[in-house]
């Protein structure tokens, strides 16, 4: 009985977080109540406390696993030598899990209260700070920090309605593409 327990648990945990997601892309972060994550995923609204307290928690269990992606593909890039590469590593893993997470993305993006809740925690900021550092470099001049800031404004390219349609590969070597020519990144050469 306890070993399950916590898969039930966990469930009810994943069916809370893909209410809201499916909720913050309708209604946004703002404009999604507990009562309607809860009608959602088809429980009561006490049982949605019993998992997160509050809003906030819910929002920051919607948006933490994607930004711990893009931490993993900091680091990597962060053990890197070339600076090429490391950009290189920033650049491909950065599109890789934006388009592997279109539909956050789009959550994410068009919400001011998930900015609210992401301006609210130190930790997430680190991870955005760093990233803004690796992609600018030491001593970054002016052009330098408007083509990051570009190819940040880029990334949106992966939740364009325009584009759902567009098969997955040909959108990410066109974002890579576009990222590499923005940044002034050499595609590594290939090994064949």
């Amino acid at each position: 009985m306890t070993s399950t327990a916590p898969s039930r648990a966990g469930t009810a945990r994943q069916r809370i977080i893909d209410a809201a997601v499916s909720l913050f892309f309708e209604h946004g972060a703002g404009g999604t109540s507990l009562q309607m994550i809860a009608d959602r995923a088809e429980m009561t609204k006490a049982a949605v406390y019993y998992h997160f307290p509050a809003k906030e928690d819910i929002v920051l269990a919607v948006i933490t696993p994607a930004l711990e992606g893009v931490s993993q593909v900091s680091e990597a890039a962060a053990g890197t030598r070339s600076r090429s590469a490391a950009l290189d590593i920033l650049i491909t893993g950065i599109i890789d899990h934006v388009i592997d997470n279109r539909r956050l993305a789009a959550v994410l993006w068009a919400d001011p209260a998930i900015d609210q809740v992401l301006n609210s925690h130190p930790l997430l900021q680190d991870i955005g700070t760093r990233v803004h550092q690796q992609l600018a470099g030491p001593n970054p001049d002016i052009a330098t920090l408007v083509r990051v800031s570009m190819f940040g404004a880029s990334l949106r390219a992966a939740a364009d309605p325009f584009l759902a349609d567009l098969d997955v590969d040909v959108l990410r070597e066109q974002m890579v593409d576009i990222a590499r020519r923005l940044l002034g990144v050499r595609a590594p050469r290939s090994s064949t």
